[in-house]
């Protein structure tokens, strides 16, 4: 007996063999009742599934040819499986098995659609378990996209003999029961489907969901965003307990400094969440969910110090079995405020002032930004001006360093205010050199929180410089000192060019009036006012060119004792050409110290000894030491000294050099109301009157001359006789 199966037949070409079949075994039964051939006839009818008989006699070769085919048993799907139940969001198995007789390998496709709510799961797993060189899909392909609801398998082998599954993951994220039925495998290809072939039922249980979310979603560097766990519970589930998680945060996202964990869900757990950790952590015996529908919240404050975008999803979240994790990407959007800056107006005069404004810009989204850090070193030569003017509206509790006259500008704390975008800090700056300056972001140290693009240039130009001093810059009261004004104007080179209309006014300080006779001494031209007891001194209308200089000179002086001091401010009136570029000088007016020599005995025996005496008066009302005060005192012929000498008075200090023939002091200090003496032992080796004076000079103050003192040194008296007459 020889049975034989299509190739491959459609369901009407089955029909229609069916019908012959029955044909054949009432030919059968007519031709050979009882027969080999109608017992092979009716075997093939009650064992063939679409099949045909074919038996060796002739009569029947026109039928075989006919269809074209051998008879043979088919693959058969045998029934659908799944595993079930399941809660959602976890993955179950989906089996389509199948039974092949003994024998070769077949060849099966098809497509199975997946009813809605069910889709295949995030790892599909898909496995062919009836190909014998299992594990390994040896043959064919398969498409099954995670999220889609049709998974279709192309030319899978089922070995001969075998009884098995072809396999794939499914899942499902909403709780029901879900039917999969036979009638959803379509395109199918090398097999039959069993009459009684049974589908399958998903059964999806519900339990608590794990959402999260940022608010707000984007910050400033270092600012806070609250991290918000949300289990929902849905209407269909009882109370759950035990439900733990993790979420592991993309790196650069922190634990804020300060956490500030809330947990509603009740619960004992074990809350992990440490400043500056990278991940938190709900353990323990883990948080409740009240029966549903319910909702529940843990929140913890996250952070970055680096601006940029971080997707916190599912991937970064482990949840135990009770708990789905339900979470979606989510983005926290970290931006960091820029920073420029702006010098207004861009060109200015030597002296002049120019706004330096640097602008905090929000980044995208404008969040609230704070901790926001900088200090700007100057361009060499350009200073905070005399008068800063601080202007600040970034508000928070920034702190602004920029005093008068300094290299540098710091802030610190700056902070701009959320949906604000942006806010501005201005200092006044001035340079007293001409030349541009560049300020940029080399210039810049301690930045922190801000993103720092500044880049600005500020022109200084030149102008006639003028310069003040006092010659010399001390005198007795009532004596004059020179009162002296330096006019410069920059050469072509250095940008200087030719002015006219040159011209300032000097206010003298109290005290100090233009001497009798004012001694003008000028060599600017124009017209000088200087009258004999004023109190100002005027120029004006001076014409220079560029690269020259001139120099007034009037005489001033005080009847009174103190220290005057001629300040930049004192300068007034001058000419935007003129670039006040004078500093405080000093005029110390003295009550005149006074100077003596005196001895402790004015009359000697000839090579007698005696104590001899300098001593330096520093008067009141003089309110400032002398210093640098010295003298050389050269004794005169026939007084000899002692090489040691003595320094007496309260704070009096010096260096005293005691020679046999001069005392010498250097480096001495008279402070104020005070007589320093300065002693030495002397011997009278001729005899005579000794006469002797000296000068003390100072560093801070003028000199002064003894007077003459005299000393008379006697020679022992002689004893001499004679006789007068001398003869008598």
């Amino acid at each position: 007996m020889m049975t034989v199966y299509p190739k491959k037949m459609s369901r009407q070409s089955n029909q229609r063999i069916n019908q012959l079949g029955h044909l054949l075994l009432q030919v059968g039964a007519l031709v050979r009742r009882g027969g080999t051939f109608c017992t092979m006839i009716a075997s093939a009818a009650k064992a063939g599934r679409y099949a045909l008989l074919a038996c060796a006699f002739t009569a029947f070769t026109t039928f075989t040819t006919l269809f074209g085919a051998t008879a043979q048993a088919q693959v058969t799907m045998t029934e659908l499986k799944v595993t079930s139940p399941i809660f959602n969001g976890q993955p179950a198995t989906f089996e389509v098995n199948f039974t092949n007789p003994p024998g070769s390998s077949k060849i099966v496709s098809f497509t199975y659609t997946f009813p809605a709510g069910v889709v295949i799961a995030a790892t599909p797993n898909v496995k062919n378990n009836c190909d014998p060189a299992f594990p390994g899909l040896t043959s064919g392909s398969f498409t099954a996209p995670p999220g889609g609801n049709t998974w279709t398998v192309t030319n899978f082998t089922v070995g001969g003999g075998y009884v098995c599954q072809i396999r794939v993951n499914v899942t499902s994220a909403t709780p029901a029961t879900y039917s999969l039925p036979v009638s959803a495998l379509t395109a199918t290809s090398g097999f039959t489907i069993s009459g009684t072939a049974p589908g399958a039922s998903l059964v999806v249980n519900g339990r608590p969901t794990l959402t999260k979310a940022f608010s707000p979603t984007t910050i400033g560097v270092g600012s806070p965003s609250t991290l918000t766990f949300t289990i929902t519970n849905p209407a269909s589930v009882g109370a759950a307990s035990g439900l733990t998680f993790t979420d592991t945060f993309p790196t650069g996202m922190v634990i804020a400094a300060t956490p500030n964990v809330v947990n509603s869900c009740g619960g004992s757990p074990t809350i992990t969440a440490t400043a500056g950790a990278g991940s938190i952590v709900v353990g323990g015996t883990g948080v409740n969910a009240a029966a549903g529908p319910s909702t529940c919240t843990v929140t913890v404050q996250v952070t970055s110090q680096t601006a940029g975008f971080y997707l916190n999803g599912a991937g970064q979240m482990a949840t135990s079995t009770n708990l789905f994790n339900g979470v979606t990407n989510q983005i926290l959007t970290v931006t960091q405020a820029g920073l420029t800056a702006a010098f207004n107006p861009t060109s200015i005069g030597q002296g002049e002032t120019s706004t330096l404004t640097f602008t905090l810009t929000n980044g995208a989204g404008n969040p609230a930004q704070s901790g926001i850090n900088f200090t700007n070193n100057l361009p060499t030569g350009v200073v905070v001006a005399a008068s800063p003017a601080v202007s600040n509206t970034c508000g928070g509790s920034s702190t602004i360093a920029a005093g008068a006259g300094a290299g540098s500008i710091t802030v610190t704390g700056a902070s701009i205010g959320q949906w604000a975008a942006s806010c501005t800090i201005s200092v006044a700056v001035t340079s007293s050199v001409a030349g541009t300056f560049t300020n940029n972001t080399s210039r810049f140290a301690s930045v922190a929180r801000v993103t720092n693009a500044v880049n600005t240039t500020l022109t200084v130009t030149p102008k006639v410089s003028l310069f003040m001093s006092f010659v010399p810059t001390f005198v007795a009261k009532s004596q004059p000192a020179r009162l002296q004004f330096d006019l410069v104007n920059p050469s072509v080179s250095a940008g200087g060019s030719n002015q006219t209309g040159v011209g300032f006014t000097n206010n003298l300080p109290t005290g100090v009036v233009v001497a009798n006779p004012p001694a003008v001494s000028n060599s600017c031209g124009g017209t000088v006012t200087a009258g004999a007891g004023g109190t100002t001194i005027a120029l004006a209308g001076v014409s220079m060119l560029a690269g020259t200089n001139c120099i007034l000179s009037v005489a001033v002086t005080s009847a009174t004792a103190g220290v005057y001091q001629n300040t930049p401010q004192s300068i007034t009136a001058v000419t935007s050409n003129v670039f006040n570029n004078t500093t405080t000088q000093t005029l110390t007016v003295w009550e005149a110290p006074t100077a003596s020599v005196s001895f402790a005995a004015t009359n000697l025996a000839l090579n007698g000894t005696t104590t001899m005496t300098i001593s330096v008066t520093n008067p009141s009302p003089n309110t400032v030491a002398m210093t640098g005060v010295g003298f050389t005192n050269n004794y005169p012929t026939g007084l000899t000294g002692a090489t040691t000498a003595t320094i007496t008075g309260t704070n009096c200090t010096g260096t005293l050099t005691a020679t046999s023939g001069s005392l010498a002091l250097t480096g001495g200090t008279v402070p104020p109301n005070t007589t320093c003496s300065y002693s030495v032992v002397v011997t009278g080796t001729t005899a005579g009157a000794k006469s002797n004076s000296v000068t003390v000079t100072s560093a801070n103050a003028p000199s002064a001359t003894a007077a003459a003192t005299t000393v008379n040194v006697y020679a022992p008296p002689t004893v001499a006789k004679a006789f007068s007459p001398a003869s008598i």
